[in-house]
């Protein structure tokens, strides 16, 4: 009787990165999320609303916890992922929108 292997599985880079992302805002690691988001850039990776959904959501969570100094280019960084995600032509969810608006509160807009 033979044993059937499973296959692993293997992942695409946007999908890697959607779980990598997803990672970071489970632990609320902002520094590996942009990283992995100018990876991602750099590399010509397509980008979906998922991705730039969790972007904004751990940019819009992270400013509580940064530190003054680190805040307002926390916040930079949010606008800049949103910009581009329009510029993309992805129309932005509630999600994005709910996480946009966190920013500009926090940035006293």
């Amino acid at each position: 009787m033979e044993l059937s292997k499973k296959k692993k599985k293997s992942l695409t880079l946007e999908s890697q990165l959607m779980y990598d992302l997803g990672t970071c805002s489970k632990s609320n690691d902002l520094s590996r999320a942009l990283s992995l988001y100018d990876d991602a850039i750099s590399n010509n990776l397509r980008l979906n609303h998922n991705h730039f959904n969790t972007l904004l959501y751990i940019c819009s969570n992270s400013h509580t916890s940064s530190p003054n100094s680190t805040k307002a280019s926390t916040i930079d960084k949010g606008f800049t992922i949103f910009d581009r995600m329009i510029a993309q032509g992805i129309n932005p969810t509630e999600a994005a929108i709910t996480a946009v608006a966190r920013l500009a509160a926090a940035k006293g807009d």
